[in-house]
């Protein structure tokens, strides 16, 4: 029981942070948040002490020895606990020299002023549903309403969001249940097993199994827009949705009527569908792959490629930025989402889009270091202050106007720059770090968790320390 929990959390882990990267926001712009900043945490660790800090740079919970992990509303990602964890060490395995064997695994929670719930005892806290807590205690899995006390028994039930709502099911009997932030119940779906969500703009959609363990798609007031009878189902791109039928071939679905528009045999996979262009990868009996585009509205010409990939426009959906063509003479070419021939590369690299430019970085066989490289839409190169290997957006748990670019100086170490999304300067010579020194989230878009020069803590996003110590003393030691 304990082992099918503590995967059902690292699943639902996986699905949360994909389900909150969406579309980007407007350059040079804080990014709009569904919390308050003034109330968010963060953790930050050094020699095996952990510590929390608020938003002004002063700790919540003071440098101590247990770990600790900020609980955020699932909906809003507003912080609402703090979650501390220790091991008391079992038995000693002699042969490797540590401890192993009955180790006891004890958490503890604060709220968000460092005030004790709970002491520390065996079991866990894991996701907040705005007034609920999921917890496992005293081996029991429940949904505990932290205002009033009750306790729902969850046994194997399994939760998510969706809209808003909490959905509860179970993995082996049909039903989906649909609750508000008051647990009332607005929506039951008794003959079906929930599956996933997927998204496409400003729309959700809740892809379901009927009693055969088929896939339909249901919009967001609970229609049935596509049947349930696909293996399984993807990709919803405006009224299109990507599946693959009983037969295993690759089909696309008009969401609108339910009917097939495209489909495929075995050895060929739809990769993108927009109703103006199709990308068709195609398997001959050789294993050999090859890449068509169609142009549907051009009495479907075909452009044959060795290898063709989309450049999404934005994380969440799958609308396409443009397209990534890798040519047999190891030169690049970049399509714009016509189609059309939007840059010619004399090397080979890998593209992105971040909503506002394209994003250039090249790699293989190329005599002398190449820096990454920024194209407006038009395809002017964008000017940078350096010269990057890399560059790559910044996320929590939305899209942040900021770009990560990195670099190596003359020393040979590499750091970080931070850019607003025009290739301005903010932050410059940021050390880089591992994950184990900070949350993971280690910048929300209006601070960021940082190292610097001989000096260590919490930034604004204009540079400015909020929280520094020296990396030479201890955590919390100014």
């Amino acid at each position: 029981m304990k082992r099918k929990f503590y995967y059902l959390f690292f699943s639902l882990g996986l699905f949360a942070a994909a389900a909150f990267l969406c579309s980007c926001n407007s350059p040079g712009k804080t990014p709009a948040a569904d919390y308050d900043v003034k109330d968010n945490l963060y953790v930050i660790a050094r020699n095996n002490q952990w510590g929390v800090l608020n938003a002004k740079g002063e700790f919540v919970i003071a440098p101590q020895e247990n770990s600790l992990n900020i609980l955020r509303d699932s909906v809003t990602h507003a912080p609402r606990y703090i979650q501390a964890s220790k091991i008391i060490p079992g038995k000693k395995d002699e042969e490797y020299g540590v401890y192993w064997e009955d180790n006891q695994y004890l958490n503890a929670l604060y709220d968000t002023k460092g005030n004790l719930i709970y002491d520390f005892a065996e079991g866990y806290f894991s996701d907040v549903y705005g007034d609920y807590l999921r917890m496992y205690r005293d081996e029991k899995e429940q949904l505990v309403n932290m205002k009033t006390g009750e306790a729902l028994d969850l046994e194997d039930a399994n939760i998510s969001t969706y809209n808003g709502l909490f959905v509860i099911s179970d993995y082996d009997e049909p039903g989906i249940r649909f609750y508000d932030t008051n647990m009332e119940l607005v929506k039951e779906l008794p003959d079906y097993y929930f599956n996933y969500t997927t998204k496409d703009d400003d729309k959700t959609y809740f892809i379901v199994q009927n009693a055969e363990r088929q896939a339909g798609l249901l919009d967001e007031d609970f229609n049935l827009v596509v049947p349930c009878q696909y293996r399984w189902i993807n990709d919803v791109n405006g009224k299109f949705v990507r599946a693959e039928d009983q037969s295993q071939c690759s089909v696309i679905v008009d969401i609108t009527t339910g009917e097939t528009v495209l489909s495929t045999d075995p050895s060929e996979d739809i990769y993108y569908y927009d109703g103006n262009l199709a990308l068709v990868a195609t398997n001959d009996k050789y294993g050999k792959r090859a890449y068509n585009m169609i142009y549907l509205n051009e009495d479907n010409r075909i452009d044959s490629y060795p290898y063709l990939s989309v450049i999404n426009n934005s994380t969440w959906g799958h609308k396409a930025a443009g397209f990534l063509v890798k040519n047999e003479d190891k030169t690049t070419t970049i399509l714009d989402k016509e189609g059309n021939i939007f840059l010619a590369l004399d090397d080979e690299c890998w593209a992105s889009y971040n909503g506002n430019y394209f994003i250039i970085e090249y790699y293989g066989d190329i005599d002398g270091a190449r820096p990454t490289e920024l194209y407006k839409p038009d395809g002017t190169k964008l000017d940078l202050p350096k010269e990057y290997t890399s560059i790559s957006s910044m996320y929590h748990y939305e899209s942040l106007p900021y770009l990560e670019a990195r670099y190596e100086d003359r020393q040979g170490n590499w750091k970080t720059d931070i850019l607003d999304e025009t290739g301005n300067l903010l932050i410059e010579n940021l050390q880089i770090y591992t994950f184990s020194d900070f949350e993971s989230d280690y910048c929300d878009g209006y601070r960021i968790l940082a190292r610097r020069g001989f000096s260590q803590g919490m930034m604004d996003m204009e540079g400015n320390w909020l929280y520094e110590e020296s990396i030479f003393g201890g955590l919390g030691n100014d």
